[in-house]
């Protein structure tokens, strides 16, 4: 009988210690059934490595077949954090997670095998669901856009990403030969790797997949998105600057005004702040 391919979930946390068990335990919960965790801190100064260790070894079941906890010995960013974890993963299957959040439920990797199976260019987004600080959920993120991703064409995405990003990173899952293909996230940016990564790949031709099914909890209430971080913000207005309007004579001036316009309202400070309020009504 064929053994499973391992699936890797990286669990990257810093200074959110507080939620990172909750993380451990969502990945402990699935079924499927050949599991690689990985714990990755980024520097933070009250890190228990030790003690995450001791935690996952008391409760781990059969299906964990590795584990490695590790953090970095200084701060550096959360797209350089995650690609030294991805080149420590061994995994066919990939699922990175914000120590903050947490998989919805036990057969969330299973389903993920699934779909990625049947995704062209080894790339899906889900389901999400928005939560409380205690992880009580809220309500769903909207994902029209998502459900209508194996509809469209790549450049139809790309055009739509333009404007804005409706792809919830703590939803997509990748196989090992998507990186394999597109490469890394790319470092040029310090704290955001998924919009730009999106914009990439859809302009080069990948074809984003979707799983019709809830494969996260998503803590609104912290975060960068929610607060008003300046090296956020920086990621965001360069992503403009490189993934976007170099790209006007492809996808029309009138898209790249609508990003810019879009871009300056979201990332005002008064905005901003607006919107870290609402999320932790």
């Amino acid at each position: 009988m064929r053994e499973p391919e391992l699936f890797s979930v990286i669990i990257l946390a810093y200074r959110n210690e507080q939620y990172l068990r909750c993380a451990v335990d969502s990945v402990l919960a699935q079924d499927y059934p050949a599991l690689e965790l990985i714990v990755a801190d980024d520097g933070s100064p009250t890190f228990d490595g030790a003690g995450i260790e001791a935690y996952i070894a008391a409760h781990r079941g059969p299906n964990l077949r590795q584990a490695l906890v590790y953090q970095n010995p200084e701060n550096l960013g959360t797209v350089r954090s995650i690609n030294r974890a991805l080149e420590r993963a061994e995994g066919r299957y990939l699922k990175l997670l914000a120590a903050d959040d947490a998989l919805y439920d036990g057969q969330v990797l299973s389903r993920a095998k699934e779909a990625l199976e049947a995704s062209p260019d080894g790339i899906i987004t889900t389901r999400v669901m928005k939560c409380g600080p205690d992880l009580a959920p809220q309500t769903l993120f909207r994902d029209g856009f998502a459900q209508a991703l194996p509809q469209r064409s790549p450049e139809e995405v790309f055009r739509r990403l333009c404007v804005h990003n409706e792809i919830v990173g703590v939803g997509v899952f990748f196989t090992r030969a998507f990186f394999d293909r597109f490469g890394p996230f790319d470092e040029s940016y310090r704290l955001l790797e998924d919009w730009p990564t999106w914009l990439r790949v859809s302009r080069e031709g990948a074809r984003i997949g979707f799983g019709d099914f809830i494969a996260a909890k998503y803590r609104c209430d912290v975060g960068a998105a929610t607060g008003v971080n300046p090296a956020y913000l920086a990621d965001k207005k360069r992503t403009f600057a490189r993934e976007i309007r170099p790209y006007w004579k492809r996808v029309g001036a009138g898209t790249v005004l609508r990003s810019w316009l879009t871009l300056k309202l979201r990332d005002s400070v008064l905005v901003r702040r607006l919107y870290g309020l609402i999320f932790r009504r």
